[in-house]
């Protein structure tokens, strides 16, 4: 039988609504990056809308007072955008193409996979690269005790460009903190040539801005955003704030708090398709926290004319970068010399705190870490959270359901 191939794709008059309904049931530790939706879309559909409706319950927790994250984050992942892309193409255009050998994935119960292709690890991948690492970072560099990969602490802070002194590399090219040095191609205030040399490196690491676009956006003009192949699309996020509340464990019938919602969101935007992927769902639980390792307020940095930004200085960016001794400046545990941008502060904020940080029962995490770890919370700090980790109880726990309405030519024949 002849294949005809119908140029310009199916016609959109004979395309029919198809309503799948995609149920979940999942526990997570905070900060996992946990998948509960994979709906395959096929070329040529369109999602007209979307609606979440979900329930959730966090085990009981220390804290009464501190509130928490939930997340939901919704995005379109094509073939292409998979690490195995090469396999699915020749999978779909090869009849004969036996993929099962040539990709061969284990067995994986966190990402609800037995045999085949292990679609919600294929998504997993580049999603979290994209949306949850910053560039060049390892996309798999943080893990849950489950398995998932570890989403940030949510806190903004002026350690938003904080490094630390070693990772500059002593090189031909690069100038460790400290080294006096006058670099005869640059006009480099004298006694700022250290702060140059660490402003330079953060430039490489692309940790501050220096690029013709912000050149041209000085104008007031926006450079336009070039859409991105090898990157999934962001459908919707959706960010639920709550406070802890008052409960009776129901096993020992103990008093404490826990915190819990209720979801019932639409995506309402329509959505077209043009390759075959998913419709890809992850979600994330963070509690608000505070760091045990910065032991003074950001503003103690603040003492002398130039850590006040001066106007005449604001085309020299590399002034504005402190340099600390290890124990000295507001942290402590870096385990070596660390530098702050200053304008940082003013740029993100900070955090106060006015009794000890080794308070019981406060949402303290101890971050930054050595090696400037600001961003990542081991397991077992996390477990400090809740009352009860030891039995297991250290996790989020929701159920729900993902109603969808996609515009198709799938017909259903049986």
């Amino acid at each position: 039988m002849d294949i005809k191939i119908v140029q310009g794709g199916v016609p959109k008059m004979g395309r029919k609504i198809r309503n799948p309904q995609h149920q979940f049931n999942i526990s997570h530790t905070p900060y996992a990056i946990t998948p509960f939706l994979l709906a395959p879309v096929l070329p040529g559909e369109t999602m007209n809308m979307a609606m979440l409706q979900a329930r959730g319950v966090l085990d009981p927790i220390k804290n009464a007072l501190i509130g928490w994250w939930t997340e939901y984050y919704f995005f379109y992942v094509k073939h292409r955008h998979m690490p195995n892309f090469e396999h699915f193409k020749n999978m779909v255009m090869l009849p004969g193409y036996n993929i099962t050998p040539a990709y061969g994935e284990p067995s994986d119960a966190h990402y609800f996979h037995r045999t085949g292709i292990d679609w919600v690890g294929e998504c997993m991948q580049p999603v979290v690269r994209e949306y949850f690492r910053d560039e060049d970072e390892p996309w798999d560099n943080y893990r849950s005790a489950e398995g998932y990969s570890l989403a940030k602490i949510k806190n903004d802070s002026f350690l938003d460009s904080a490094k630390m002194a070693s990772s500059v590399p002593d090189d031909a090219d690069t100038h460790l903190p400290g080294y006096e040095f006058q670099r005869e191609d640059q006009h480099v205030m004298p006694g700022f040539e250290a702060h140059y040399a660490q402003w330079e490196h953060m430039r490489a690491l692309k940790m501050t801005d220096a690029t013709y676009e912000d050149w041209i956006a000085q104008f007031g003009i926006k450079p336009p955003e070039k859409e991105r192949e090898d990157r999934p699309e962001l459908l919707r996020q959706i960010i639920n704030w709550q406070y802890p509340v008052n409960t009776v464990e129901p096993t020992t019938g103990v008093p404490s708090s826990a915190v819990s919602w209720s979801v019932a969101e639409r995506l309402d935007k329509a959505r077209s398709f043009n390759e075959p992927g998913f419709i890809f769902g992850v979600t994330v639980t963070r509690p608000k926290v505070y760091r045990s390792n910065q032991v003074s307020h950001g503003s103690s940095m603040l003492n002398d004319a130039y850590s006040w930004l001066p106007a005449m200085l604001r085309d020299e960016a590399y002034t504005t970068l402190r340099g600390f001794a290890d124990g000295a400046g507001p942290l402590q545990g870096q385990g070596g010399e660390y530098w702050v941008d200053v304008a940082d502060l003013f740029h993100h904020g900070d955090q106060f705190i006015n009794y000890p940080l080794n308070a019981e029962g406060v949402n303290f995490v101890p971050v930054p870490g050595t090696a400037m770890n600001k961003d990542y919370v081991a397991q077992a700090n996390i477990n400090t959270l809740f009352v009860n980790a030891g039995g297991g109880k250290n996790k989020a726990r929701q159920d729900g359901v993902v109603s969808l309405n996609i515009k198709s030519a799938l017909m259903d024949h049986t």
